[in-house]
């Protein structure tokens, strides 16, 4: 959503209570016209036990944040990227992704959803990246055909402030490539063979089946029936 000429992010893991919303760059509560698809900085501040837990994980978040800011600039443009961050037991980063891709007027539609967690114990060096990815494509010329599709990566994480935010990118840019390499194994494998063989162009009288005519006469058989001449 627009807050003051920024793309933000709803997610479940800014939702506070009262029905605000975390704005976690700003640090800030939001107030959410979910009908109008509207959002803007709440008069009420954040609870204090939210702030301080965003505050203690400010580093690390601020970091990431910065640097998959970049990363989607540059391989998924029109995407918008939402970093929360949280404090206790360790330090807890959960960057959110969002993109969307559209041309109706050649019926299709295209959404690309990923979220990344960072966990890292307190006192520690390393932390454990697990990450969720989901598809979703609509085509809906003569028809609505959709593809979902979603996969989850986990692996280790040098976690300093240093290193956190090159390691976090590298490793989302690796695992995210792999995925759309599938899905264009995917797409091939769909145009090449699973939907020839689903329905064949023509018959194999080569001439298109007339469902009209089809349709004509078995209304005219049924009133016939109906009117007990058959």
């Amino acid at each position: 959503m627009d807050v003051n000429g920024r793309k933000v992010l709803i997610t479940p893991h800014g939702e506070l209570p009262g029905g605000t919303f975390l704005d976690p760059a700003k640090g800030v509560a939001l107030d959410v016209d979910h009908k109008a698809l509207t959002a803007t900085e709440s008069s009420e501040p954040l609870p204090a036990a939210t702030l301080a837990s965003l505050q203690a994980a400010s580093e690390l978040r601020s970091t990431i944040d910065a640097e998959m800011t970049r990363y989607v600039s540059t391989f998924l443009p029109s995407g918008v990227v939402t970093t929360y961050g949280s404090s206790g037991a360790g330090t807890k980063v959960v960057c959110c992704m969002s993109a969307r891709a559209s041309e109706l007027n050649n019926y299709w539609a295209g959404l690309w959803l990923s979220e990344w967690t960072l966990e890292v114990p307190t006192g520690g060096s390393i932390g454990t990246l697990t990450g969720k990815v989901a598809v979703n494509v609509h085509y809906f010329e003569d028809g609505n055909v959709q593809l979902d599709d979603k996969i989850v990566f986990q692996c280790e994480l040098a976690a300093t402030p240093a290193e956190v935010g090159p390691a976090f990118v590298s490793k989302v840019k690796e695992s995210e490539q792999s995925f759309m390499a599938k899905l264009e194994d995917i797409y091939s494998n769909l145009s090449e063979s699973v939907l020839q063989g689903l329905r064949r162009r023509l018959p194999v009288t080569r001439m298109k089946f007339d469902w009209d005519k089809i349709a004509v006469a078995k209304l005219a058989s049924d009133l016939q029936a109906a009117a007990g001449l058959k």
